[in-house]
């Protein structure tokens, strides 16, 4: 939507981009484009009366880097790079000429960090490597200089984690210390502020990706003990903003990776309480219903082969689970979420074929199904 009734200059400049960021954050991208794009075309009009003044060379390279992300959000790869390319380009000569200015470090290193971004997910990772430890150099010049500033170190973690994402399948001992740096600096930084939900989303995620490591790596018992740090972290996060979408899918993540890992512990009971989450926290999709319920299956054959138990314990346990497998799925499909009678197909419902709960549920679906045919 077009802005109306705003005067040429810095500030009106600023609101612009500062208004598109609050639509992109709340993913409304379509609608933050044009004031990205209204916010370019002025700072270039400012630029040309005035090539040098700092303030609107600032401005336009934070509001070209706010393009390139959000073409990058928008896969429009190409277009996305060249903005992301500006605004580095424009950002290391204003630092340059303005060393004494740690801002225009900061919005540097933060450009270099969405170029490594980019740079990854498009398979150059060595155009990548190289824009992170980039950022990584000025950012820790600015920690260590800068003092009172969480947002500093919290951001040079921030790179450390996408750098050790980066390394973990060439080098995973070199991404499992950087992971380390990244952990502790965030713990330091949410000690003195606790109450603040972003540093604790990224701390979470660290610890989420921590345990992914340990999990390639066969350490099954470590990555449990790091993902089950991380879930309290996002879900404090989530409590304080229930609408906070980041909050949410990285809880859903956290549980579905907890949930792998507990069924190769062959816990099953803890896997299958971690399994419940996914449908709870993410209801209007086929997706977690299906996955949990395949989850539960799975802690049915682990309970029937489980010689701690019982003979009637692995039973009662095994029928527990079947049960609420089914009753996961029937919730997908009173929601309306699962309605073709294909998705039971799949080889992760064997321990469920033979319950009448569930192929009740499949012979209800199976009208639907052919009602839709033609």
């Amino acid at each position: 939507m077009p802005a109306k009734g705003l005067r040429r200059g810095t500030p009106n400049i600023g609101y612009l981009n500062n208004l598109g960021l609050l639509l992109t954050d709340a993913g409304r991208l379509a609608e933050a484009e044009p004031y990205y794009r209204q916010a370019i075309n002025a700072l270039q009009e400012e630029l040309a009366s005035d090539p040098l003044a700092p303030d609107n060379r600032w401005h336009m390279a934070r509001s070209e880097a706010n393009m390139g992300v959000l073409l990058q959000k928008t896969k429009r790869v190409g277009e996305a790079e060249g903005y992301l390319v500006r605004a580095r380009d424009r950002q290391k000569r204003l630092s340059g000429d303005f060393p004494r200015i740690p801002d225009y470090r900061h919005e540097l290193a933060s450009i270099l960090n969405n170029l490594g971004l980019l740079f990854g997910a498009t398979g150059r990772e060595a155009l990548a490597e190289q824009a992170y430890r980039e950022s990584l150099s000025l950012r820790e010049r600015l920690a260590s200089e800068v003092a009172g500033i969480p947002d500093y170190p919290q951001k040079l973690a921030v790179t450390r984690l996408n750098l050790a994402l980066l390394l973990e399948s060439r080098n995973p001992l070199a991404a499992k210390q950087i992971y380390h740096q990244a952990r502790d600096a965030q713990e330091s930084v949410l000690s003195l502020f606790p109450d603040v939900p972003e540093y604790r989303l990224a701390l979470g995620r660290t610890l989420h990706s921590l345990s992914g490591l340990h999990f390639k790596q066969a350490e099954h018992v470590d990555a449990r003990r790091l993902m089950e740090q991380a879930i309290p972290h996002h879900r404090a996060a989530l409590e304080f903003n229930r609408r906070n979408q980041a909050g949410r899918d990285y809880l859903r993540d956290d549980y579905g990776v907890l949930t792998v890992v507990l069924v190769e512990l062959r816990e099953h009971d803890a896997a299958a309480k971690a399994a419940l989450e996914l449908p709870r926290l993410v209801p209007d999709q086929a997706t977690e219903y299906l996955r949990a319920a395949a989850f539960l299956a799975r802690c049915v054959e682990l309970a029937t082969k489980d010689e701690r138990l019982t003979v009637a314990d692995r039973e009662r346990r095994a029928e527990e689970y079947g049960g609420e497998a089914a009753a996961v799925l029937r919730q997908g499909v009173q929601a309306g979420h699962i309605s073709d009678p294909a998705l039971l197909d799949q080889a992760g419902f064997r321990a469920l074929i033979d319950r009448p709960d569930f192929q009740r549920i499949r012979s209800e679906l199976q009208p639907r199904a052919q009602g839709r045919a033609g």
